[in-house]
């Protein structure tokens, strides 16, 4: 999680704009409920990421934050 919010800032610092959801490949899966992933497959191959996995991720996964810019 730190990590997460190390790259966060550095995004600020260094580009001097504010994260988006594209630049969290990784991590952005993290910050969402996992029945509410269907709404960033546009984005975010968050199926892939998953694999077999996903399916327990939809069903179990409940959200750390409460969005993006409460990061």
């Amino acid at each position: 999680m730190e990590e997460a919010f190390e790259y966060a800032r550095s995004i600020k610092e260094v580009f001097k704009r504010k994260p988006k959801i594209s630049d969290f490949y990784e991590e952005f899966p993290l910050f969402v409920d996992g029945n509410k992933s269907y709404k960033y497959t546009s984005v975010l191959p968050i199926k892939s990421q998953y694999g077999d996995s996903f399916n327990n991720y939809v069903n179990e996964h409940k959200l750390y934050l409460m969005d993006l810019k409460s990061f």
